[in-house]
């Protein structure tokens, strides 16, 4: 049921007089809710509205279950009415015509908008990285509060990023070891077989101190100084020889691939194998890998009693007396005890340690 009630002011000069009351007196509607208050049938009064028409108004409040209603008869007089404010109220009445109790919803509070963003996809590999800026993403809003401004989108703008402070770059003096390390290993006698103790870009260093790598190589299995040394490592490791040893014997005996003596450079023989003097040239090996394999083999004869690991193709291996020359002092013929060796040069070993190895060490 849909009714009208206006809240009504009594404005203008007029003046109401109640000049006689409905048979005898009625008592108000706020006496009688002020008694309802205090017999703890109602809390409050719900509203009070009053008509002034035709010589009578209306006021009512509200109990829990029923609607009260309390009509006053009024003379008007010369009362001026003016109406100021129109509310739309609905009441729903009962067949019983007793008035549920309503129960007025409490306001939403202002919510703020629930903004969804998308996860960011993840970065794809680049090799520059770009350079972060402002970024637009869609907005969902789970709720709209009331009179809350509508968002179609917001801008991420990325921090600033920090420049990473710069490392400084320390060259070792070999992977996992230090110089000293390096120099105790020739100490109280140099072993040749054993780890090694230099590395690929230390002897690329030595080398080109004191040569330039030979032109003539340029089309051979070891093309560059490094593919030259980076053999050395591989096959000493392969026999279990120290490459500093074999890589410094090559340098003294062919004076850093120049080939001084009776050897020639396209014989691939890096140790003078079989060069006795004289004009002999010794043997000759068909690639680079062929001739460092024999002298590292060659090596392996005069200081261990061990099998080869690697086919051999050292053509002198048998001929040594094996496992004689364990330290790279007794390569020399003179210095050796067990009357072996490799060379009859005085001190060739330790002209190898101190000449060469030493040099190697502190490049």
């Amino acid at each position: 049921m849909q009714k009208n009630i206006a809240r009504l002011t009594i404005g203008g000069a007029g003046v109401v007089l109640l000049a006689a009351l409905w048979m005898g007196g009625i008592t108000t509607t706020e006496e009688k809710a002020a008694e309802h208050i205090a017999n703890g049938q109602i809390k409050e009064v719900e509203q009070q509205y009053l008509y002034f028409g035709a010589g009578f108004g209306r006021e009512s409040y509200r109990l829990p279950n029923k609607k009260v209603e309390n009509t006053v008869r009024a003379v008007s007089g010369a009362a001026a009415v003016s109406r100021t404010n129109v509310i739309q109220k609905t009441e729903e009445v009962s067949p019983s015509g007793v008035q549920p109790e309503v129960i007025q919803p409490e306001p939403e509070p202002n919510v703020p908008a629930v903004v969804s963003m998308p996860e960011p996809s993840p970065e794809p590999a680049a090799a520059e990285e770009p350079t972060p800026g402002p970024v637009e993403l869609p907005v969902t809003s789970s709720v709209e509060a009331p009179g809350a401004a509508k968002l179609d989108h917001i801008t991420v703008v990325p921090p600033e990023p920090e420049e990473p402070t710069p490392t400084p770059s320390v060259q070792p003096s070999s992977p996992g070891m230090t110089q000293e390390d390096q120099m105790a290993s020739i100490q109280g006698g140099c072993t040749i077989m054993g780890n090694s103790y230099t590395y690929l870009e230390q002897m690329v260093r030595y080398y080109n101190v004191n040569q330039t790598y030979p032109a003539y190589y340029a089309n051979s299995d070891a093309p560059t100084i490094e593919a030259f040394c980076q053999i050395y490592i591989e096959e000493a490791k392969a026999e279990g020889v120290r490459a500093e040893v074999a890589f410094c014997q090559a340098m003294k005996e062919t004076g850093f691939l120049r080939y001084l003596g009776d050897v020639r450079i396209e014989q691939y023989n890096f140790a003078g194998i079989g060069a006795t003097g004289n004009g002999v040239a010794g043997d000759s090996f068909a690639s680079v890998r062929d001739g460092i394999r024999a002298q590292i083999q060659h090596l392996k004869a005069y200081a261990s009693t061990e099998s080869l690991n690697n086919p051999c193709v050292d053509p002198r291996f048998h001929y040594v007396n094996r496992g004689t020359t364990p330290y790279v002092e007794w390569l020399g013929i003179h210095e050796n005890p067990m009357g072996g060796g490799w060379a009859a040069a005085v001190n060739y070993g330790s002209s190898i340690i101190n000449d060469y190895i030493v040099k190697l060490f502190s490049n």
